[in-house]
């Protein structure tokens, strides 16, 4: 064969040659541009999965981890400090599996214990859940390794910092769309505005720290003529309208207190006027936005000039001094992780929160709580050794942008302080990349870590088995994780309210697995006590299930509540306790709780009586309770709390005033009468509430006569052009606009002055007959009708202007204004 048939044969297309061009470009742009964006990306599709709160999203977290560090274990570390401290804090957390005999028993425990709730023998009351906060602690911590192994070269790091910037404007623009057009995100229908957390706090955070590193790259761009600058000024701009429609106060102040930091930071290497000329008019434009945009982010600002702003503050307080004394009673090793929510409200004094409390407002304040003085203080030496690592940033070109990052890391550490963003995924990854980015340049030679490379490959599989375990479980629905469990026992109790199945023994089991998980949960054992009672008819059993769930919630009125309800239907001495319980307890809506029982005790005439009696030990229910009763039953009542207390006392002015009106209209006219005379002085107006016991009994002249004088006579004001008009015009005109109210008031009142009064109630009758009826109206109608001879009309049209304007103070009617 000739050569030169050979060489033609091996020559490549052009197909060929582009097709390998295309691969090559592709390529470069990959390892030039794309390689170093890989990780950032991650950490926000980690934020837009609900910010790696559901099950599903924090298995795949860990898998993701788990594969990587068994393809590339950690080779560096911040410092040895820092593995001490964190493996310090790691073995503290598991403190919590040893036997409680080891470290003591709270007083709470043993109380639990004799109310026939089952706890373990481990010194964490629910062992299953500080097992899977440890499984995610150790993914944080062997994610934040991954993390620092990345290393940014050169402008690696201000390519990062660009990519953040753009993100978070895209999500803050998500946020501003989405709230203003009411919708919600389907992996954050927890939050009242649209946020891929169901917290909007969390969401306010990434957009906080976003916006402070897009507010220091346009700065910085700016400065140095880019016009770079300009699309980072845009992406600040956007990040404050996301934060606007937020409604998070804490994400705008510290968005305002990074973005003066960084001036703080960068104004020793920069030009004074410069960074001013800059900086000045972004601010009036932020605030410009957030006036525009952010009208209910500005009416919770205006919250803390009233008494709103006592209360929260005594809240947060409130919630900080009760987790203080949890903590201090467990000072070891705390009560363990994840059993913050149900071991708190047997220390719930001070907080004054009507809710369950799941954390205490605080990263700190959970780990103090959770891990005791141990864990509280290996984490700060943890972060000690890590802002060390930070410093000096000197004054090279990277120097800006290491300085941007770590000023969002401190609006993160900042807010940690009064939230949770510690404790989410989504949060805790950024603020490790940021750490990475503020981090100072590496030294020739890393520092190896404390551990060595097996002890990380088996910390990935501890972390990529968990993860694969709850991916399984999450997708099949089983009852291996105490979130399954709970959705599955919710799920059980809905299906048997809807079904009627009564299968008794299947649902019992899944209470009891749910219990398993989370045995300090009240809810599964009201639940089960309901299930006791209405399927297997067991008093007793109910009855002790009951008594467990009071002991581990003592402050919310809903478990009691919840428990007279079902008792209505099987015994009413029970119901009655249960619910007197419930009024002893705290409820932001005292009111509501009063409408419920009243109106969840309608069907039973049997616990009427044991109602009334339930309702003399609080005034403001007892209130309630009399103004929903009928004629006869209110007669019957009432003579009751007259003969306690003759003058009412125990009512405020307004109820009293609302009671002798119910008197007046459905109860015993004459014995009203007779009891103002012998109690006069019992409320202001006293004549009024005698008008309308006269007008009771059919009395209208002596009712009108007794009103007469409490009444202030409605003014008329005569408009400017109708002065100089005659009687005659006035009734022409209005009877060709009768929907004037004006000058059908001007009309009646000249008509009276002429003494008219027939003609004065036909005006009146026609403007009665309209939409728009002004107060004065009903007073003159009255006031014709009584010259009329007219009593019962008079008396009529006189109570409805008592409705409509307080007593003493008279109607003004005048041209509207145009």
């Amino acid at each position: 064969m000739p050569i030169s048939s050979v060489r033609e044969r091996r020559r490549p297309s052009r197909g060929r040659i582009r097709e390998e061009t295309l691969f090559y470009r592709l390529g470069r742009l990959y390892h030039t541009r794309l390689r170093n964006l890989v990780l950032p990306a991650w950490l926000f599709l980690v934020v837009v999965a609900g910010g790696g709160t559901s099950l599903w999203a924090q298995a795949l977290v860990l898998i993701v981890g788990g594969l990587a560090v068994l393809i590339h274990p950690p080779y560096s570390t911040p410092g040895r400090g820092f593995d001490w401290a964190v493996l310090a804090w790691i073995l503290t957390a598991c403190l919590a599996f040893l036997p409680g005999s080891v470290l003591g028993r709270p007083d709470w425990w043993e109380s639990a214990t004799g109310l026939g709730i089952e706890l373990p023998g481990t010194f964490a009351p629910a062992p299953y859940l500080t097992l899977e906060a440890l499984l995610l602690l150790l993914g944080g911590v062997m994610w934040f390794y991954l993390i620092w192994q990345w290393k940014p070269q050169g402008d690696e790091g201000r390519q990062a910092l660009s990519f953040f910037s753009t993100v978070t404007a895209l999500l803050a623009l998500a946020v501003a769309i989405g709230t203003y057009n009411g919708w919600t995100y389907p992996l954050g229908r927890g939050a009242r505005v649209f946020s891929f957390f169901d917290n909007r706090n969390q969401m306010a955070t990434v957009l906080a720290i976003g916006g402070v590193i897009s507010f220091a790259l346009a700065m910085q761009a700016m400065r140095k003529g880019k016009i770079k600058g300009i699309w980072h000024l845009v992406n600040t701009l956007v990040v404050f309208v996301g934060l606007a429609f937020c409604q998070s106060r804490a994400g705008l102040l510290l968005f305002g207190l990074g973005c003066v930091v960084w001036f703080a930071v960068r104004l020793r290497v920069s030009r004074v006027n410069m960074m001013f000329k800059l900086g000045a008019p972004i601010f009036i434009l932020c605030l410009g936005l957030l006036v525009i945009f952010g009208r209910s982010t500005l009416e919770r600002f205006s919250l803390w000039e009233s008494d709103s702003t006592g209360q929260l503050t005594e809240m947060r307080l409130g919630v900080y001094q009760d987790a203080a004394k949890m903590a201090l009673d467990h000072p070891v090793s705390g009560v363990g992780l994840g059993n913050f929510g149900g071991v708190f409200p047997q220390y719930r004094d001070k907080a004054m929160i009507f809710q369950s409390i799941i954390h205490p407002e605080s990263d700190w304040m959970w780990v103090f709580s959770e891990m005791g003085f141990p864990g509280l203080i290996a984490l700060l030496a943890a972060l000690i050794f890590l802002m060390g690592r930070l410093f000096p940033f000197g004054e090279d070109r990277t120097a800006p942008f290491r300085a941007a990052a770590a000023v969002a890391l401190l609006i993160f550490i900042l807010h940690s302080l009064i939230d949770v963003p510690g404790h989410r995924f989504g949060t805790f990854l950024l603020a490790a990349l940021l750490y990475r980015l503020a981090a100072a340049p590496a030294h020739s030679q890393p520092r190896r870590p404390l551990v060595g490379r097996w002890a990380w490959r088996l910390v990935a599989l501890i972390c990529l088995g968990g993860g694969l375990f709850w991916l399984v479980v999450s997708a099949l629905g089983l009852p291996l994780n105490s979130r399954l469990a709970r959705e599955k026992a919710v799920e059980a109790i809905s299906q048997e309210s809807i079904r009627k199945t009564r299968d008794a023994t299947a649902l019992l089991g899944t209470l009891d697995r749910a219990i398993d998980f989370e045995p300090l949960w009240w809810w599964y054992y009201s639940v089960r006590g309901q299930t006791r009672l209405s399927l297997q008819r067991d008093e007793k059993g109910a009855l002790e299930d009951f008594r467990r769930a009071r002991f581990l919630d003592k402050t919310s009125s809903e478990v009691s509540f919840y428990e007279g309800k079902v008792w209505l239907d099987y015994n009413n001495r029970n119901a009655l306790a249960a619910w007197r319980d419930a009024l002893n307890r705290q409820d932001p809506n005292r009111q509501d709780l009063f409408r419920k029982m009243l109106e969840g005790s309608l069907r039973y005439p049997r616990f009427q009586q044991d109602l009334s009696m339930l309702t003399r030990f609080d005034s403001d229910f007892r209130y309630s309770y009399l103004l929903q009763l009928d004629g006869p039953r209110f007669r019957e009542e009432i003579k009751t709390d007259i003969l306690t207390a003759p003058e009412l006392d125990n009512f405020t002015p307004e109820q009293r005033g609302k009671l002798l009106e119910k008197w007046a209209l459905k109860g015993d006219q004459q014995a009203l009468v007779a009891h103002l005379d012998q109690y006069p002085g019992i409320v202001p107006n006293e004549a009024y509430y005698r008008a309308i016991a006269l007008a009771g009994e059919g009395k209208y002249d002596a009712a009108v006569e007794a009103l007469a004088p409490q009444l202030t006579p409605a003014r008329i004001v005569r408009p400017r052009q109708y002065v100089g008009t005659s009687l005659e015009e006035h009734r022409q005109v209005f009877s060709n606009t009768p929907g004037d109210p004006v000058r059908g008031l001007v009309l009646l009142d000249m008509q009276i002055k002429a003494g008219d009064y027939s003609g004065a109630r036909r005006t009146a009758d026609t403007m009665s007959a309209q939409k728009q009826v002004p107060p004065a109206l009903y007073y003159w109608k009255g006031e014709v009708l009584r010259n009329l001879g007219l009593s019962k009309e008079a008396w009529e049209a006189w109570y409805e202007y008592t409705k409509k304007v307080p007593l003493g103070f008279p109607a003004v009617e005048s041209e509207p204004t145009p």
